[in-house]
């Protein structure tokens, strides 16, 4: 009885702790995405939503940079564009491990552009098509 008590309160801990985590990490998109808003005010999510739907492909060099501005009010992406591994390892997507969090970030920083804004999109896109974001 004892080892299924122990068993559930690590499952309940486990789970509060994602959680907590996921929470974390989507108020702190919201509140980058309100701050970019206001240097992009055509921006909604319905834009972001079709970017999603377009597997991530755009050539709107605008977007490109609203997604920079996101990543780096969140301090995911340094001031040129590039993902910081650490940083990105302080609000992890759940159910990930820090091994695969570091390789997909190797990965996806050998991607680059020609500013700031094209490097960072560059990368989220990568990202996102290796289900990391």
């Amino acid at each position: 009885m004892r080892i299924y008590l122990l068993y559930f309160t690590i499952i309940v801990i486990f789970t509060f702790v994602i959680e907590i985590s996921a929470q974390n990490a989507v108020t702190l998109f919201r509140k980058s995405y309100m701050a970019c808003k206001m240097d992009y005010p055509k921006f909604s999510r319905d834009i972001l939503t079709q970017f999603v739907k377009n597997n991530y492909e755009t050539s709107d060099q605008s977007l490109m940079c609203f997604l920079y501005c996101i990543g780096h009010e969140m301090k995911n992406l340094d001031n040129s564009g590039v993902m910081q591994l650490e940083n990105i390892l302080l609000h992890p997507p759940p159910l990930t491990t820090k091994s695969q969090i570091t390789k997909k970030v190797e990965a996806c920083n050998k991607e680059s552009g020609a500013n700031k804004c094209e490097t960072a999109y560059n990368q989220i896109r990568c990202a996102m098509k290796r289900r990391f974001i």
